[in-house]
């Protein structure tokens, strides 16, 4: 019944407020009935003091009441009076109380906002003191958000932004920060994004709210993070970088489509059209137009960035525009480069049936092996042209030397092989030793020097289907047999 009566109370006064601006009798009474401690001081300094001097001391005196209608008399004493002290001191007051209320944040939005010349004279001053007061009724509140909206859509969007952290409501207030920040904004995909994030998109909000946003940055879902990266960038938002990180290290995008945003994280002072481009490569929803933003960016990361496109796109037009980009910035991204070359002496006209060859060996490290193989496997009809067998040999990639050994070991030279068994990736010389079929006395001395100095186990092993190393091996342990 208690907490009933002082619902009412507090309702009815705040009803009061602008039903009677200018008297503050009501509120003096009650709290004189409720608060000892001002009761007292109200009549000292009733009994001594008179005016504006009088005035400054109940103003102090009201700042220091815990009584919910000293907050509303602290409000229509700034809004009626005349002299600039009087309203100077009271809303001093005013803002002490409502921040040993924890409401910093609203605070610090009314204070910055009573510096403008003239503040008082908006037809919305009373109103927007209002918002110093905790215990207004959630939907009075949305209410007097709803009138300031018409006045001042800014000033509405910052006093909701700063209530909502302050009483720690965001979701209460998602609905109506959702009119005002998204409103002919051309955001995208918002439906369903959360108030925090709704808060960051808005480049005045997330500038203001910069110190709250990061006490709460760890409550956002991953659905916002993504939203938030492709709007953010769209922009180059200062919050690009910080979101990019977030998805990064929360594994919300795969290896490959990772890779611009690790670009975009490392590399600080990039064009915003290159920002842009980056952010829609990973999230795979780049348009033709972007294409030209990494036409005119010369670094190796634009060539990294374009196998990606080539790789996750489905687009004839937008994988033509790519090889196209590509070509013009002379890759040098190996076994891409090498056969960008051969397909435009060779076939050119279907250069589009090799987007995903390029892409996929291009950054292969990146890939699952799976994808890789089936891919080398598109590659079977072109490997019996030996120009482009060479073209391929020549390339530094552990997993199409490992391939074209396995698979096509009967097309490579001799000489190659044997180079391969020094070549530094184990699998690589493994599958080189495998591929060795010769009875000729020169190569197979070289397989037994390249045998004494391989230090892996496994590579090893592979060597003993050479019968003069199998032989000398069992010779070797029958010596360490007899000895023993």
């Amino acid at each position: 019944a208690l907490v009933f009566c002082t619902i009412l109370l507090t309702l009815g006064a705040y009803k009061f407020i602008f039903q009677n601006p200018k008297n503050i009798d009501y509120e003096l009474e009650q709290i004189q009935n409720t608060d000892p401690t001002f009761t007292n001081t109200f009549q000292e300094i009733k009994n001594t003091l008179s005016g504006t001097e009088f005035n400054l001391k109940l103003y102090q005196a009201l700042s220091l009441s815990d009584d919910p209608l000293a907050q509303h008399a602290l409000v229509k004493s700034a809004s009626y009076t005349e002299k600039y002290e009087e309203r100077a001191e009271a809303e001093k007051f005013l803002f002490e109380r409502a921040r040993r209320q924890n409401l910093n944040e609203t605070v610090r939005q009314i204070e910055e906002w009573c510096k403008l010349p003239e503040h008082y004279l908006h037809p919305y001053y009373l109103k927007i003191l209002t918002f110093l007061e905790p215990s207004i009724p959630f939907e009075e509140r949305i209410n007097l958000i709803t009138e300031l909206n018409q006045a001042d859509r800014d000033l509405a969007k910052s006093l909701t932004t700063a209530i909502a952290f302050d009483t720690k409501q965001l979701e209460q207030y998602q609905a109506i920060l959702q009119k005002l920040i998204i409103q002919n904004q051309g955001f995208k995909n918002t439906e369903n994004i959360s108030t925090l994030a709704l808060v960051m998109l808005d480049p005045h909000l997330s500038s203001l709210f910069e110190d709250s946003i990061n006490l709460y940055r760890d409550q956002l879902k991953d659905s916002d993070l993504l939203i938030l990266f492709e709007n953010l960038a769209l922009r180059n938002d200062i919050n690009t970088r910080v979101v990019a990180n977030l998805i990064l290290k929360k594994g919300l995008l795969d290896n490959l489509a990772s890779l611009p945003l690790q670009i975009l994280i490392e590399k600080e002072s990039l064009d915003s059209s290159v920002v842009r481009t980056l952010a829609r490569v990973s999230l795979n929803n780049l348009t033709e137009n972007d294409i030209s933003a990494l036409r005119s960016w010369y670094a190796i990361e634009s060539e990294q960035t374009l196998l990606v496109v080539l790789t996750k796109s489905a687009n004839k037009d937008l994988l033509l525009e790519a090889i196209d980009a590509l070509v013009g910035k002379s890759p040098v991204l190996q076994p891409s480069a090498g056969i960008l070359q051969w397909i435009r002496k060779y076939a050119w006209e279907e250069r589009v049936t090799f987007a995903k060859v390029l892409g996929v060996l291009g950054l292969a490290d990146r890939i699952d092996q799976d994808i890789v193989l089936q891919t080398l496997y598109s590659l079977d009809n072109y490997i019996t042209k030996p120009e482009f067998l060479e073209l391929l040999l020549s390339s530094n990639s552990p997993a199409l030397l490992e391939y074209l050994l396995t698979r096509h070991g009967q097309l490579i030279d001799i000489g190659i092989k044997i180079n391969l068994l020094k070549h530094t990736n184990s699998k690589v010389r493994g599958a080189a030793v495998e591929s060795i079929d010769t009875n000729d006395l020169i190569a197979l001395r070289l397989v037994v020097s390249t045998y004494d100095t391989e230090k892996d186990p496994e590579v090893r092993e592979k060597y003993n289907r050479f019968w003069m190393i199998k032989e000398r091996e069992n010779k070797l342990r029958d010596n360490n047999a007899t000895n023993q």
